[in-house]
């Protein structure tokens, strides 16, 4: 990254951002407000430092680019700045891989004893997080002020991405991923399609699937 800012400082000076196809990433805690009322606030510190620590590593080791956090969600995006061969493929790896570190970390948080995860198994519930993705063209870049920038994406793509990342919960999934999302993976990901869905702010319906799995090499 610091080499495409030496060579064109222009795209990083300039509010705006350019166009181009990426994938969006978005996840969330389930029921965190709910969560955070059982804990005291260091608990929720340690919570999401446990929590967001892993997830973060997933995402950069697939050369995606995390844009911020808001409380307990993670947005980021494949294939900026830096191009990203199989930028699609790479972010469905991450959620699957997501998924399945999350599933050794509840085992390490109980044998370890964490106090914040002994508090939510007492009181009957777990920690659960799902995920939201979205292939398509998005402009990327400095957003904000002219004297306070954040680089980030905006459009329509990005806002599907977040709202597939919401309609989880109706369907029960953790994973769900647009047909651009899947059909650029090349069948190289398990996928069951779950619906024809039209978002709010959409008035055409999306394909979308549910992310299973990879397949066995």
């Amino acid at each position: 990254i610091v080499k495409v800012v030496v060579e064109d400082e222009s795209r990083w000076r300039e509010l705006g951002g350019v166009e181009t196809r990426i994938t969006a990433f978005f996840s969330d805690i389930a029921n965190f407000t709910t969560l955070s009322e059982m804990l005291s606030p260091q608990e929720v510190s340690q919570m999401l430092t446990d929590y967001l620590s892993p997830m973060t590593d997933i995402i950069l080791a697939h050369d995606g680019t995390r844009d911020k956090y808001i409380g307990d969600a993670i947005v980021a995006f494949f294939d900026a700045p830096l191009p990203t061969e199989g930028h699609e493929l790479q972010a469905c790896l991450a959620s699957i891989e997501q998924q399945e570190r999350a599933l050794e970390l509840k085992k390490k948080w109980r044998e370890d004893g964490a106090t914040w995860y002994a508090k939510l198994l007492a009181a009957g519930t777990d920690l659960t997080f799902r995920i939201g993705l979205n292939s398509g063209l998005a402009k990327v870049g400095n957003f904000g002020s002219l004297n306070s920038k954040n680089y980030t994406m905006i459009g329509d793509s990005v806002n599907l991405a977040s709202r597939l990342e919401g309609a989880n919960k109706e369907y029960g999934t953790l994973i769900m991923a647009s047909e651009a999302t899947v059909i650029a993976c090349g069948g190289k990901i398990v996928t069951r399609e779950l619906d024809r869905l039209v978002v709010k702010g959409r008035k055409e319906a999306v394909r979308v699937f549910d992310v299973i799995g990879r397949f066995a090499n």
